[in-house]
């Protein structure tokens, strides 16, 4: 099995199965595969100036083609700006890092936990087994590569 040894992404440590992943990019099954829309049309270029420098210098280390996510979306937008959320994959295994959840007293519920990156323009990550998140995840067909490791990413642009 191809894995590099250890890679920092963020708080996070990933071992990464570089063919596996480069297969789950760009994938034909995911959502923004071949999109046309305005965010998926303009995000060729905005990507460099939304996620932050190192940000994006690790997720390419990680073998991630970061200007083409398998999942993009605005959730939601104000005067001036708008939320939105780009998901990328890798295959390999997690080893360590913040909890993709975490308990909110308030609500009495376990919540996604994002790890914020940058206040301002906002970004904030999570990192997650594709079996442990909603969001969609395209299969592998080498078990043994590992996990599929959703990279969620949100921000204001």
């Amino acid at each position: 099995m191809k894995r590099r040894p250890t890679i920092a992404f963020a708080k996070w440590r990933l071992a990464v199965h570089l063919a596996e992943t480069q297969k789950v990019q760009g994938h034909a099954a995911m959502p923004a595969f071949q999109c046309q829309c305005e965010l998926c049309q303009s995000w060729q270029v905005a990507h460099l100036h939304v996620i932050p420098t190192d940000t994006l210098n690790e997720l390419r280390r990680l073998g991630v083609q970061v200007a083409t996510p398998n999942e993009l979306y605005a959730l939601s937008s104000g005067p001036g700006q708008r939320e939105a959320r780009a998901i990328y994959h890798v295959v390999g295994k997690v080893l360590s890092g913040p909890s993709a959840t975490v308990f909110d007293k308030a609500l009495a519920i376990e919540t996604a936990n994002y790890e914020l990156l940058r206040t301002e323009p906002w970004f904030a990550v999570r990192v997650t087994k594709a079996s442990e998140s909603v969001a969609p995840s395209p299969s592998i067909d080498d078990k043994n590569a590992g996990d599929v490791i959703v990279i969620d990413c949100r921000f204001t642009i």
